[in-house]
């Protein structure tokens, strides 16, 4: 009877709408409770709604959720967890689903949650509504944040240099080669190793300059 499943005037049940709350893919909100330290007259069960507006999916299909929310209420003092209309698993089939929990204890506290399991789309809004033997105030919802994907590698090739400005560095380079009677240098495996071995010379002997620690010119 109404009596004993609204908030009316009259009797003792207390209860928490959250509307319009967002989650994204694999994200989760969190949601604690304590019931009342003592027992309701109205009722001691603890009843618990989610329901969201699905996306369009495709014609002709049912019961084909596109955006994939899941409902479960924990029990803290006991661990139990119960999922969505009388399931013992997640619904994946409905976008209304309801816990619940009959005779639960005073002083109880419960975790509810709600987890974007699957989700088509960049977001999914969805309201909660819980009522039942509950005190007048509940802890905030958490929101859990989502998951930062792992970053993907990045491709490297071994393809020839062919920038301009590397062209260009050549070309002076050869300039000031030839008018010192040394031959003409070109992009290859033995000069990339050749300057290697250059590089780590002047590392090792803490000098900077065109030619080697010994007089020696790369490529030469």
């Amino acid at each position: 009877n109404l009596m004993n499943s609204l908030p009316l005037t009259g009797n003792d049940i207390g209860v928490e709408i959250f509307d319009r709350q967002v989650l994204t893919p694999g994200g989760e909100s969190e949601y604690k409770f304590v019931t009342k330290t003592y027992s309701c007259a109205s009722t001691n069960d603890f009843s618990v709604t989610l329901v969201w507006t699905d996306i369009a999916g495709v014609a002709g299909c049912q019961k084909c959720l596109q955006n994939n929310l899941d409902l479960t209420v924990q029990q803290d003092s006991f661990g139990n967890t119960t999922h969505p209309n009388g399931r013992s698993d997640p619904d994946t089939d409905n976008n209304s689903e309801r816990v619940r929990i009959r005779n639960v204890g005073p002083g109880e506290s419960l975790t509810v949650r709600v987890h974007a399991a699957n989700l088509v789309s960049a977001e999914q809004k969805f309201s909660l509504v819980i009522s039942g033997c509950i005190g007048d105030r509940t802890v905030a919802p958490v929101v859990v944040p989502t998951p930062a994907p792992s970053p993907k590698p990045v491709a490297t090739t071994s393809s020839p240099i062919n920038a301009d400005w590397h062209n260009d560095m050549l070309e002076a380079i050869n300039t000031e080669r030839i008018n010192s009677g040394v031959p003409s240098l070109c992009f290859n495996d033995k000069l990339t190793s050749a300057a290697e071995v250059h590089v780590n010379d002047m590392i090792d002997s803490d000098f900077f300059g065109h030619t080697g620690s010994n007089g020696s010119s790369v490529g030469t």
